[in-house]
C-alpha cells in the first residue's frame, strides 16, 4: 500500500528529527570553538569532525550551517546580491584541486569557466568576500586525500592551507577517522587544526537508551500511535543495538522502516513484530544474520555478551 500525502509528511517530519547526545553535543561545542579560535586569532585554528560513516558527522555538518546562516539574497537600494555564510564543499570524484576549487564556486552559486588555477582562486577569493562567506566545510575529505596518491593529498592539503591563511575563513575538515593520520602527516595543516571533534557509534549504556527512547517517542507522537514500543524492556532495547550496533544511521533507518511498516497496515501501536520485519527488510540476502526481534531472551543475552568480548 502506497502512503498517502499525509503520511509522507509524517515520515518527512520523522526523518528531520535530531537528537543531541551527549557526544554529539561536545562535537558541535568544538567545531564552533574552532570558529571562534580562528576569528578571533585570525588565523586558521580549526577543527577537524572525525567519524565512522553513519555517526552523524553530515548532520553534525548541516546543523553548523544552520546555525551560521547558510545563503539567502540579501535585497539593497544598490540591488541585490548573494549572501552564502557557510557552505558545504562537495568533494569530486577526481581528487584535482582545480576541480576542488571549481565546486566551492559551485557552491557560492558561480558557473566557473575552464580555467588555470590561478585565475579560479582569484574568482573564488573575490566570490567569499563579496558572499560574506564565515564557513566552508568539506565534507568526506578523506575521498579527496587519497593515500594510494600521495603526490595528490599532499597537494590538496597544501591548497586547503593556503585557502585558510588567505581568506581567515574557517574550513572544517569532516572525514573518517582515517582522515586523522593523513592530515598529521602534513605538518603544516596539522598546526592549523588544533580542535578534533569525534563522532563514534554509541555504546549500550544509558545514552542510548535515551536516544532510543526519544526517538520511540517522537514515532510515536508523529505517527499518532496510540501505543509506542516499551523500549524499557532489556530484550527489545538489546534488539535495537544488536541490529545497529549503536550507530546513529542505522538506528534512524530501522526505526523509519518500523514507522513506514505500521502507517501502510494502518495501525496505531508499534509491535515487536513490526521491528522484526524492518528488520528482515534491512537484511535480506545477508548471510550469516540472526533477526534479533526474533529470538529467545537468552539468545539475546549471549549475543550481547559476544558483542562484549568482541
Amino acid at each position: 500500500m502506497p502512503l498517502s500525502t499525509a503520511m509522507e509528511s509524517k515520515m518527512i517530519e520523522f526523518s528531520n528529527i535530531i537528537i543531541i547526545h551527549p557526544q554529539y553535543a561536545a562535537a558541535i561545542e568544538k567545531l564552533l570553538h574552532g570558529m571562534e579560535a580562528t576569528r578571533l586569532r585570525k588565523e586558521p585554528c580549526c577543527a577537524l569532525l572525525l567519524g565512522d560513516p553513519g555517526t552523524g558527522k553530515s548532520t553534525a555538518c548541516t546543523q553548523i550551517i544552520n546555525m551560521v546562516g547558510g545563503q539567502r539574497t540579501v535585497l539593497l537600494e544598490s540591488g541585490q546580491f548573494k549572501q552564502v555564510l557557510a557552505f558545504d564543499c562537495p568533494v569530486p570524484a577526481t581528487y584535482s584541486i582545480i576541480d576542488l576549487c571549481t565546486e566551492m564556486l559551485k557552491a557560492l552559486g558561480d558557473d566557473p569557466p575552464v580555467a588555470k588555477l590561478a585565475t579560479l582562486q582569484n574568482r573564488l577569493f573575490r566570490l567569499l568576500k563579496t558572499c560574506e562567506t564565515k564557513l566552508i566545510i568539506i565534507d568526506e575529505v578523506h575521498d579527496l586525500l587519497n593515500p594510494s596518491a600521495v603526490k595528490t593529498w599532499q597537494n590538496v592539503c597544501k591548497w586547503i592551507k593556503y585557502v585558510a591563511n588567505s581568506t581567515a575563513i574557517p574550513i572544517i575538515l569532516s572525514g573518517k577517522t582515517s582522515t586523522e593520520s593523513l592530515i598529521d602527516k602534513h605538518e603544516e595543516l596539522a598546526g592549523r587544526y588544533p580542535y578534533r571533534a569525534r563522532l563514534s557509534n554509541l555504546k549500550y549504556d544509558s545514552i542510548f537508551m535515551a536516544v532510543l527512547l526519544k526517538l520511540n517517542t517522537e514515532m510515536s507522537r508523529i505517527g499518532n500511535f496510540s501505543k509506542p514500543l516499551h523500549i524499557t524492556d532489556s530484550k527489545i532495547s538489546c534488539a535495537f543495538y544488536l541490529h545497529t550496533l549503536g550507530n546513529m544511521r542505522s538506528l534512524r533507518t530501522l526505526l523509519y522502516e518500523i514507522m513506514h511498516i505500521v502507517l501502510t497496515r494502518e495501525g496505531d501501536e508499534v509491535t515487536v513484530s513490526d521491528c522484526a520485519t524492518a528488520a528482515r527488510l534491512l537484511n535480506d540476502g545477508i548471510e550469516p544474520y540472526t533477526n534479533p526481534f526474533e529470538v529467545s531472551a537468552g539468545t539475546i543475552q549471549e549475543l550481547m555478551e559476544q558483542l562484549k568480548h568482541a
